[in-house]
């Protein structure tokens, strides 16, 4: 299969609620449902077709590997092991047992460290994918980021699952939008994915006025340098 994305990067619409930025989920200045960057490019990636598979996915939280070893040990290669429904096991006992250490942190006026998963089939489908030695690798860098920020983990995981139902067609994306910076954290992760054999990248939603500006300069009308920037437009 091709490592495209194979979704329209257009966002229309853009509008902001306090400090977020949302845009149309659907690549048409039709009125429709909206969504913050990490959201619109999820939606168009699910809705892809192609006989034979089934395309989901998630938004990663920056502390998900961080959450997973909290909630399944740091035994990588027990966590293969797991069915979907142990995993949905695992994970509902780990919630519980979260929800009373808010609780009682609360009741104390203590600290809390909050994390989150996604559902037990999101993080099968994660673990699928990796084999042992790259799950591994992904956990020791991770691990520690009990952190919300400067993981650099990737927002999205993507994935498809064929008829037998297993899952494929990986990829790790950072959703920029054209006028924000990719922050050299992020590079560092996409580089470090990319080293371990996965497809990462960074897509750039690109309003109408930006991509015409875009497409100008590749003719030579315009100069820009994303380099100089900070900004990079891989294409995924």
């Amino acid at each position: 299969m091709s490592k495209s994305l194979r979704i329209n990067r257009i966002a229309y619409g853009r509008h902001s609620i306090g400090r977020r930025t949302f845009f149309l989920l659907e690549p048409s200045p039709a009125a429709g449902k909206c969504g913050i960057p990490e959201q619109v490019v999820l939606h168009r990636w699910r809705k892809r077709s192609l006989e034979g598979y089934r395309f989901s996915g998630a938004r990663l939280a920056p502390s998900i590997w961080w959450a997973l070893v909290d909630a399944l040990g740091s035994d990588v290669a027990q966590w293969r092991s797991l069915s979907v429904a142990d995993l949905r096991a695992c994970l509902k006992d780990w919630r519980a047992r979260r929800k009373e250490m808010r609780d009682w942190s609360i009741e104390h006026g203590e600290a809390f460290e909050f994390l989150s998963c996604p559902s037990a089939e999101i993080v099968y489908a994660l673990i699928s994918v990796l084999d042992e030695r790259r799950l591994s690798a992904i956990v020791d860098r991770f691990k520690h980021h009990r952190s919300t920020h400067r993981s650099g983990v990737p927002d999205l995981f993507l994935f498809a699952t064929d008829n037998t139902g297993r899952p494929c067609m990986a990829r790790f994306i950072e959703v920029k939008k054209y006028d924000e910076d990719v922050s050299l954290v992020q590079k560092e992760v996409i580089a470090f994915l990319q080293s371990l054999g996965l497809t990462a990248a960074v897509l750039v939603l690109r309003e109408p006025a930006t991509a015409k500006r875009r497409l100008r300069t590749s003719r030579g009308s315009l100069s820009a340098s994303p380099t100089t920037t900070g900004r990079e437009d891989v294409t995924t």
